[in-house]
């Protein structure tokens, strides 16, 4: 089991609470959607995603099965 996308909970939370699905027009949303395509070449918020935000709010839940033989 893991979690993943943590900036991304952010991001999603804003655009609802500004409405969907008009949200894109939305300022403040096109800024968020800057800032997590330049996070994605920062190594410092690559750490800070998987070490602290996605445990606290990750976007994604990725469960790992194994079927019995």
């Amino acid at each position: 089991m893991g979690f993943a996308h943590g900036l991304h909970t952010p991001y999603w939370a804003l655009r609802s609470a500004v409405g969907l699905p008009t949200s894109d027009g939305n300022r403040l949303v096109q800024l968020y959607r800057l800032f997590l395509i330049k996070a994605t070449t920062s190594r410092w918020l690559a750490w800070l995603e998987d070490t602290v935000l996605n445990r606290i709010c990750p976007k994604s839940l990725i469960l790992y099965a194994q079927k019995a033989g």
